[in-house]
């Protein structure tokens, strides 16, 4: 891949998917830290689902109008807080080509998207619907459901854990679980199909 940015870059414009993978790759944290390899992930998948129809235009083609319309396609389409993410990602991509020279002016000027939300709540299961979910799925996914539910676990770290991560303990006399989360797994999309 960098031999490609390379050759993008010989260009007088670079094509918008380069430069915004270009921009992940450096794109740091508050901190100064290179962004999480999850992070750099969901921006991935940003650019390839949310963003393509930009895809294959030089930056610096890119005007204010499409991206308006691009907008308006995805309040249309419901997706609002998917696309906000997305224009967040494009505008932060196209802030760093003004800082480096590449275009005049950011294209992404659109009042409130970078806010937006499709306004859906994200309900959290009662402890008998917790229960009754335990209690329904395929047996070797109960102790996951309930870990994630009363334990807090993320599915990245539940389904990392091993049983040298296990450890009994006692807690006024009883029985308890003491768990060790040192790993978690990601998902990376490799592009490929089986």
């Amino acid at each position: 891949q960098p031999a490609r940015v390379k050759a993008e870059f010989a260009e007088p414009s670079p094509k918008f998917e380069t430069y915004v993978e270009r921009h992940i790759a450096l794109q740091t944290t508050s901190s100064g830290s290179l962004l999480r390899v999850s992070t750099q992930n969901l921006y991935r998948r940003l650019l390839r689902v949310n963003l393509k129809v930009f895809w294959g235009k030089p930056i610096n083609k890119i005007r204010p109008s499409e991206v308006s319309e691009w907008w308006a396609s995805c309040i249309a389409s419901g997706k609002k807080t998917s696309a906000s993410k997305a224009y967040k990602l494009m505008s932060a991509a196209m802030r760093r080509a003004v800082a480096e020279g590449l275009i005049k002016s950011n294209p992404c000027s659109v009042k409130g998207a970078q806010g937006a939300t499709s306004g859906k709540s994200v309900g959290v299961p009662t402890l008998d619907q917790v229960k009754a979910i335990a209690n329904n799925i395929n047996p070797r996914f109960r102790t996951m459901v309930l870990l994630m539910a009363f334990g807090g676990f993320r599915f990245g770290e539940v389904t990392e854990l091993r049983r040298v991560d296990v450890r009994e303990i006692s807690v006024h006399g009883r029985r308890a679980y003491c768990f060790q989360v040192e790993r978690a797994v990601t998902l990376v999309n490799t592009g490929k199909s089986k």
